[in-house]
């Protein structure tokens, strides 16, 4: 108990107050202590309980902390320290300190220091070699032989690479894979590197042979001849590629020479005789679709397998078109003529112009082309108006490339922005300015002597307001008004307030 100063009574502490020294007032009990109505001093909580300054008792703490170590409150970790980049850990927060916590890092990094850590308290731990995130990189391709790629290393992990093996190898698996870690990448179907052989002589060329054990792998010289009394014509020596695939630079050939099989490539010919034919016989022909017949004969003899003679060999001229057809009007191509027969021209249409249909046509001869019907430039126009919310205009549509629209705004809305717009192509304009309609409001009421109106402003256009007259007026004219803007309304007959002693 204590006694007030004027010595009139003594009084009792309340809960969590004691007397003070001199027993004149109640001080209050200070943290980790406490007193309750069976006690006269403040005393320290029991081990493993908690107060606050002027409590009238003590508290546990709840499982995920612990008492701190002057008794004023509970402690505990509420997360891993925020400055450790990409750690994470599987323990759900808040713990109570002296918890261990495993650590690991997310997934493209590589935990260095401790995995393991003890908490301190918030986000404060105890660790002997503090936890380190560092990001994986590859180093370079997995150990497959004979793979490679264009891409320079190191790489970050979750880089995509395209592989591809070796000349004379062919790529099975994946040809993308994903980086991991160091020479580990992830892949469905593991790449492989297999090796390219040809297993036997090209199958078309009939009556080919070689001294030539196969397989062969690739890049392999193979030299050729051919059976019996057969003339070799192209190549006698050919590269392995693959399979049954060679290199070379004149496909050989294997001809009986008392016959011919062909006509000369060179000569532009064609005949409607059955081959092959014998020695000397004569072969009728003519020049190819495409070509035109300038000089020679058109009769020739034939001497050995694609070799025939005339008293002069017929001249077959590829015809050519010397320039787009006229007039074409709106039509032009970067194309430089002369163009050969069956050469494709690329067209495109001068501005203000749209091309309809396939864009080229393939020469015949002269100004006459093939599929003429199928280009043609439309004159190009605007149909509407651009997608700018609530423009209008007065203009009659289409309208032709490079004219001028004026805009509005429909009635109730201010217009800002651009009021000319300028048609480039079908709802594209020229806008130098993005026009926009804004609607009108009402800011106040009708300015008119004795008016009363019930209304909150702003007000929007065309919102009606019912108008009445202050008390000693009778109202003439409409009763309801419409917002305009500003303070300006319509209305049938303009309202206005009259006394009603006149």
């Amino acid at each position: 108990m204590y006694q007030r100063e004027d010595m009139s009574e003594c009084k009792e502490c309340g809960l969590g107050y004691e007397p003070n020294f001199l027993q004149t007032d109640c001080d209050q009990c200070s943290g980790g202590q406490y007193k309750d109505s069976t006690m006269v001093k403040c005393k320290p909580c029991p081990p493993g309980q908690y107060s606050q300054n002027g409590a009238g008792m003590c508290s546990k703490c709840p499982t995920n902390s612990v008492v701190n170590d002057d008794q004023t409150a509970c402690v505990s970790c509420s997360g891993i320290n925020p400055n450790w980049s990409n750690i994470l850990t599987e323990t759900q927060f808040p713990i109570p300190p002296g918890t261990e916590v495993s650590v690991f890092c997310r997934p493209g990094h590589t935990l260095s220091g401790d995995t393991a850590v003890t908490c301190l308290q918030d986000t404060e731990f105890h660790f002997t070699t503090p936890p380190l995130c560092t990001f994986d990189t590859c180093s370079s391709l997995p150990k497959i032989p004979n793979l490679q790629t264009e891409a320079h290393f190191p790489i970050s992990h979750g880089d995509v690479l395209k592989v591809f093996c070796e000349d004379g190898y062919d790529l099975r698996g994946d040809e993308l894979i994903t980086c991991s870690k160091d020479t580990d990448f992830i892949f469905f179907t593991q790449p492989t590197c297999k090796q390219k052989v040809c297993e036997s002589l090209p199958p078309d060329i009939e009556n080919l042979k070689t001294e030539t054990v196969f397989p062969v792998s690739h890049g392999t010289v193979v030299t050729v001849g051919c059976k019996g009394s057969m003339e070799l014509r192209g190549d006698s020596v050919i590269t392995c590629d693959d399979g049954t695939a060679f290199i070379f630079v004149e496909k050989p050939k294997c001809n009986n020479p008392d016959t011919c099989t062909e006509l000369p490539p060179d000569l532009h010919v064609w005949t409607d005789h059955a081959f092959p034919v014998k020695k000397n016989t004569e072969v009728h022909v003519n020049c190819k679709t495409g070509y035109t017949h300038k000089s020679g004969y058109l009769v020739l003899t034939c001497l050995q397998d694609a070799v025939f003679t005339a008293p002069h060999l017929p001249l077959c001229q590829i015809d050519t078109c010397s320039s787009l057809p006229t007039p074409l009007y709106s039509m032009r191509t970067k194309q430089d003529f002369p163009v050969n027969y069956g050469e494709v021209v690329r067209l495109y249409c001068i501005p203000g112009y749209e091309m309809e249909g396939d864009n080229s046509i393939t020469c015949k001869q002269g100004e006459t082309f093939f599929n003429m019907d199928s280009p043609s430039c439309i004159l190009d126009t605007c149909t509407g108006l651009p997608a700018v919310a609530d423009i209008q205009t007065t203009a009659q549509f289409p309208v032709v490339v490079g004219t001028e629209v004026e805009i509005t705004c429909p009635p109730g809305h201010v217009m800002s922005g651009s009021t000319v717009i300028t048609c480039i192509r079908n709802l594209d304009y020229h806008i130098k300015k993005i026009p926009t309609c804004t609607i009108d409001v009402c800011k106040g009421p009708l300015l008119e002597n004795h008016i009363k109106m019930t209304a909150s402003y702003p007000m929007v256009y065309g919102s009606k307001v019912t108008v009445e007259c202050q008390e000693g007026y009778n109202l003439q004219g409409s009763s309801v008004i419409t917002c305009e803007k500003g303070i300006i309304y319509s209305y049938t007959w303009r309202p206005r307030c009259v006394s009603s002693e006149l």
